[in-house]
C-alpha cells in the first residue's frame, strides 16, 4: 500500500490486479488506517454485503443497489 500525496492510492494484494483509491486530498489521509484496519481483520466487510446476484441479474442487482434497499450488492461471474 502506498500514497504519494496526490491523493492517489495504490493498493496491491495477494489477488491477481491492482485497485487505484481516488479521492479527494483532504480524505486521503484516512484511506490507509481504514484499509489496515480491514486487512488486519478489525473491521468484517462481509457483514456489510446483503446481496449476490449472479453475472445474468446484473440489472436487477444494479436497480437493487441504487434503489437503497441493499447496502452491498455483488455481482458473480461465472467460472
Amino acid at each position: 500500500m502506498s500514497g504519494d500525496g496526490d491523493g492517489r492510492l495504490l493498493l496491491v494484494g495477494d489477488r491477481a490486479g491492482r485497485v487505484d483509491v481516488r479521492c479527494p486530498a483532504r480524505c486521503c489521509e484516512r484511506y490507509p488506517a481504514a484499509i489496515s484496519a480491514v486487512a488486519s481483520g478489525a473491521i468484517d466487510l462481509k457483514k456489510f454485503i446483503t446481496h449476490h446476484m449472479p453475472l445474468a441479474r446484473t440489472q436487477e442487482a444494479l436497480r437493487l443497489a441504487q434503489s437503497g434497499d441493499a447496502m452491498k450488492v455483488i455481482i458473480h461471474l461465472p467460472e
